[in-house]
């Protein structure tokens, strides 16, 4: 049995998972919420695999530390995915990579704008994964007016970070976004993205027959392999997915997914007005994807480490586990009153228009 951690709002991804592309090894995981770690956890003495660390407090990744030493002492053969203590989490990797000389682009804390000399930049968060909250930016001002208008939509100045523009383009214009999975010892690569766009997500992706045709080549060559494998360590990443440019030939981390999408749910589509031929291959590389990826969480699955193992949490963790619980329902309760006047009949309107002065991307 697979012990997969996640929060619970980052939960909808394997169940997602575990009803669609990985149905037929649904039965080999067990969710576990990192909201429900209390006074006693009990867990199965197999594989766990700790995702969405960013998604949690100091607090919380202590939780999970407690909970990864009582497994490794009950079950020391046993796969142990993403240690919270020695995974970089997005601002230190690439902070390290950096230092490292694996990437040539730089990245800032909000609060040292000063230290900034080469432009274009954007802002985005440290932690999520909805992409950046700005447009390019071109000048310090730029800079200073555009987290000024983040603070005004309550982001935090520690919470976000200022990334040099780092320009992967083709001489077409064209952006490539490459991702690729570890799952314990397995490098598995999944797509190739393509978009005139230089943010490039999903939504955004432009798939012809012949990018397709791109990306299963990518995922049948698994051409940078080794330089993952170094990327993973550097991050301290057993489980997670990288997203990464090439520049001049060279691989440029974006970010470690550290809670990953692995299948969207069943009958769910996008860029529903392709060909059916471009269709058709498009499924053949995603299912070439998910092949590997099934076999790597399969030999992951150990039945001989089935036996449940239970974790007492030390009582000044368990108080400190429960005043963050607490914090983030006040913090709940905060965002659900101001979407309930941003909804009022009167007040409404212009709370909606003060806030779209100040979007949150571009």
């Amino acid at each position: 049995m697979i012990s997969y951690w996640v929060t619970q709002d980052g939960s909808r991804g394997i169940a997602a998972y575990r009803q669609n592309r990985g149905l037929a090894i649904a039965d080999r995981f067990e969710t576990h919420l990192y909201e429900q770690i209390g006074r006693e956890v009990r867990i199965p003495g197999g594989a766990q695999i700790f995702s969405a660390l960013d998604r949690l407090t100091d607090c919380q990744r202590s939780g999970v530390a407690a909970i990864w030493d009582a497994h490794a002492r009950a079950a020391p053969h046993a796969p142990r995915l993403n240690d919270p203590r020695r995974v970089l989490l997005r601002f230190e990797l690439l902070r390290m990579l950096h230092a490292q000389g694996v990437n040539s682009y730089r990245v800032f804390r909000a609060a040292d704008l000063k230290n900034i000399d080469t432009f274009p930049v954007f802002v985005r968060h440290m932690h999520d994964h909805s992409g950046p909250r700005t447009r390019l930016l071109e000048t310090r001002r730029d800079v200073a007016r555009a987290l000024f208008a983040l603070r005004l939509r309550g982001y935090r100045l520690r919470d976000l970070m200022i990334e040099e523009f780092c320009d992967t383009s083709n001489q077409d214009g064209l952006f490539r976004k490459f991702a690729a999975f570890k799952v314990g010892d397995s490098i598995i690569p999944s797509h190739v993205m393509v978009s005139h766009h230089w943010c490039v997500k999903s939504g955004r992706n432009e798939p012809t027959e012949e990018r397709i045709r791109e990306g299963m080549k990518y995922v049948e060559d698994n051409p940078h392999e080794e330089w993952l494998r170094r990327v993973f360590s550097i991050g301290g990443v057993d489980y997670g997915r990288v997203d990464y440019g090439v520049l001049d030939g060279v691989p440029q981390v974006w970010e470690i997914n550290l809670n990953p999408t692995i299948g969207r749910e069943a009958g769910s589509q996008r860029h529903s007005v392709l060909a059916a031929t471009v269709k058709n291959l498009r499924e053949e590389q995603r299912e070439s994807f998910h092949s590997r990826l099934r076999a790597a969480f399969v030999a992951l699955d150990n039945a001989n480490h089935d036996s449940e193992i239970s974790v007492s949490m030390d009582e000044s963790l368990l108080a400190r586990l429960e005043l963050d619980a607490a914090a983030s329902r006040r913090r709940a309760r905060v965002w659900s009153g101001l979407a309930d006047i941003c909804h009022h009949p009167q007040l409404g309107f212009p709370a909606r228009a003060i806030l779209k002065l100040f979007p949150r991307r571009h």
